[in-house]
């Protein structure tokens, strides 16, 4: 038997829009907010660009997809489509259960390139500290 209600209480419909539209609302935010400071990642230090790029466009790629899935529940959920919450709940779960496991690849390649990993950091942290130095101690 299907529950009219989540968590004993509150009913489907309302638990339904309720969570597509918080989660358009965070995820459009989040994608925007990205795409603005992107000159963040593009300010890497020259050996470790190419992976903070790729990393970045699979994050936009990822977060795109969770405001899209978030797009088709909260039209869904104001139409009572029931196909197009499906088509959320699908799209949900399945970025659910791929963010996972991407995440559990990207620990695993961060514990064995943790040593170059370190390494690049110093020394962006290093040079980093260098150029405001020069700039601090810079007379005009």
């Amino acid at each position: 038997m299907v529950s009219k209600n989540c968590f004993c209480c509150v009913p489907l419909r309302a638990a339904v829009t309720t969570i597509a539209v918080i989660s358009t609302s965070f995820y459009v935010g989040i994608l925007l907010w990205l795409l603005k400071e992107r000159n963040v990642v593009y300010n890497f230090p020259q050996p470790s660009s190419a992976t903070a790029i790729a990393a970045f466009w699979s994050l936009i790629t990822i977060i795109a997809m969770y405001a899209l899935s978030s797009v088709f529940g909260v039209i869904g959920s104001l139409k009572q489509n029931k196909n197009m919450i499906d088509l959320f709940r699908f799209f949900y779960w399945t970025m659910a259960m791929l963010l996972c496991l991407s995440s559990s690849i990207l620990w695993i390649v961060l514990i064995f390139k943790q040593s170059t990993i370190l390494e690049e950091c110093q020394l962006y942290v290093t040079t980093l500290s260098r150029h405001q130095n020069a700039a601090h101690y810079t007379t005009s």
